[in-house]
């Protein structure tokens, strides 16, 4: 009895049936990173001299598998697609540490400046069952010898020592004293936050040496991600760098009275002096919005500046995984149907409920409730804190057309592109793509093993 090939078996044999067109197809797989939902385009490119109107070049879609042309979606969560957020956890990375180093553009003498990593939380809105470890010792979540109930008769205290994947971390222990509403709008106001505290830095700097704002010679730059807790709120990690503009607008060392705890001194005197109030009415006053208590500012060097480097561009790859992974603006239907923790689902349908007050209209709570109000990027920088995405991503495109032999000085491309759908087509294509992901990156970590295993003599030859 002859077995029958399950559907995606059939799709994978289908392509694979044309040896030509099944290579083709694997070099666009490649060429899109193995995105797991390319966008597919029809069209093609014309290069023409510049100088004599003659075409030198001609790509076209006609002749591709399919008839279209793949390009990765470039979505940065790695919840969506791992291997775009791979490449934009690269490039986040590239930014930061240029920064910290120089290269990009950024002159290699900044590792000498002043440089501070420093780390803002939210402010309490209730307290929440939490893992607390101390000399790398995980200690009891809220341990209470008086023992104690809140006004609706929830006990205090927690006793218990909860494991990294406990699903109670990050729940309130009375739900009924947890402040939504505050939490939500912090959320939303938590950019805004963050510019009155980038503001005041220069303001602390100006303070701390005795000298009028507009006298300052030092200036602040800065990147930073925002990253969500088990309890919904955000803190944020940020790169505090101090520079100072020669007459040629280069950037160079501050004097020597700039020194790394000054900037320590200077930012937490900024976190602590900003704040303000959300938008209220005499229905609803405004709630305050503000840095919580725990406000850290340590001193950076080269040792540790490719570890905090790392650390920021991982997390410029994450958004709610972790309290419950919505990754896509909510309809009204949507509500009532999510698949989250009961803290988290309620924080969704408080911004979803704020959303209705005319104070607040203009945070557009709802179209942000999937983020749980949060309505700014995850990863930001001051301008001249180092290089651009799309400084990185033009030079990594030309890198790749000078491989090819396709750049050309003299040539302007004509472009002719409409939209044909996005993601595979077939089951059997989207299993071929991430097939080809995987072995990429098992391909990737042996290379890394390889290098680092092999002596230094070797790999500089």
């Amino acid at each position: 009895m002859t077995a029958v090939a399950s559907p995606l078996l059939q799709d994978v044999f289908a392509r694979a049936a044309d040896p030509n067109e099944c290579e083709r197809f694997e070099r666009q797989l490649k060429s899109a990173g193995y995105c797991r939902r390319p966008v597919r385009l029809k069209g093609g490119v014309t290069s023409i001299d510049s100088q004599t109107g003659e075409v030198v070049g001609r790509y076209s879609t006609d002749d591709e598998p399919d008839g279209t042309l793949l390009k990765c979606c470039g979505n940065r969560r790695e919840a969506v697609c791992p291997s775009c957020a791979e490449v934009y956890r690269g490039d986040a990375y590239q930014l930061v540490v240029s920064g910290m180093r120089g290269g990009k553009g950024v002159p290699e003498t900044v590792i000498e400046h002043p440089m501070v990593f420093l780390t803002l939380t939210a402010p309490s809105f209730g307290p929440v069952h939490s893992r607390r470890v101390i000399d790398g010792q995980a200690r009891r979540c809220r341990p209470r010898r008086d023992g104690g109930i809140c006004p609706h008769g929830v006990p205090l205290g927690c006793s218990l020592v909860h494991d990294e994947d406990d699903e109670r971390l990050g729940e309130p222990l009375c739900t009924e004293c947890f402040e939504y509403e505050h939490a939500v709008l912090w959320n939303a106001l938590a950019p805004e936050l963050w510019r009155r505290t980038a503001i005041q830095f220069p303001r602390e700097l100006a303070r701390l040496t005795g000298v009028s704002q507009n006298k300052l010679s030092a200036r602040v730059s800065y990147v930073k991600v925002a990253e969500f807790q088990r309890r919904g709120a955000l803190h944020f990690h940020c790169v505090l760098r101090l520079d100072v503009l020669d007459d040629d607008g280069e950037i160079v060392a501050p004097p020597a009275r700039f020194t790394e705890q000054l900037l320590v001194d200077a930012a937490t005197a900024a976190a602590q002096h900003a704040s303000f109030l959300s938008p209220g009415s005499p229905a609803h006053p405004g709630l305050p919005i503000g840095w919580g208590a725990q406000i850290e500012a340590r001193p950076l060097d080269a040792d540790t500046s490719k570890l905090t480097a790392g650390y920021i561009a991982k997390y410029a790859t994450k958004s709610t995984e972790v309290v419950g992974g919505l990754l896509y603006r909510l309809e009204p239907g949507d509500i009532d149907r999510l698949k989250v923790r009961p803290h988290v689902q309620r924080l969704v349908k408080t911004a979803w409920d704020l959303a209705l007050r005319r104070e607040l209209h203009p945070l557009k709570l709802r179209r942000w409730a999937h983020q749980l109000g949060f309505r700014g990027h995850c990863f930001t920088k001051s301008r001249r804190y180092s290089t651009t995405f799309t400084a990185l991503r033009q030079a990594r495109h030309e890198h790749v057309l000078r491989r090819q032999g396709q750049l050309r000085d003299r040539s302007r491309d004509v472009r002719y592109w409409r939209y044909s759908g996005a993601g595979y087509r077939t089951p059997g294509d989207a299993w071929l793509a991430e097939s080809g992901r995987r072995r990429a990156v098992r391909q990737r970590r042996v290379a890394r093993e390889e290098l680092r295993s092999s002596p230094v003599e070797g790999r500089r030859r």
